[in-house]
């Protein structure tokens, strides 16, 4: 195969990792929004931290305001192929 050749599939495949990549966070930010709103939660910011290193789950930071006022800044966890969500302590 010419190298041109190459460098086109790698492209492609490329391309088809980080489309898949994208939806796949999208769509678990919108899992988080969604059990952080049953919760009365608001002024709610969702980050993906893709240096996290964790080769199972992807992590986010997440900031958001209780019912109460209170301001929570925390992480959590959802599995790459599953819909499991794992926080981890608010920064007290």
């Amino acid at each position: 195969m010419p190298d041109w050749e190459v460098v086109v599939v790698y492209g492609i495949i490329f391309s088809i990792v980080g489309v898949i990549t994208y939806f796949t966070i999208q769509s678990q930010k919108a899992e988080i929004l969604k059990v952080l709103e049953k919760r009365g939660a608001k002024d709610i910011i969702i980050s993906w931290s893709p240096f996290d290193f964790d080769k199972s789950n992807n992590t986010y930071i997440v900031e958001y305001e209780d019912l109460s006022g209170k301001k929570h800044n925390t992480t959590c966890k959802i599995h790459f192929w599953g819909s499991s969500i794992y926080w981890e302590d608010d920064d007290k």
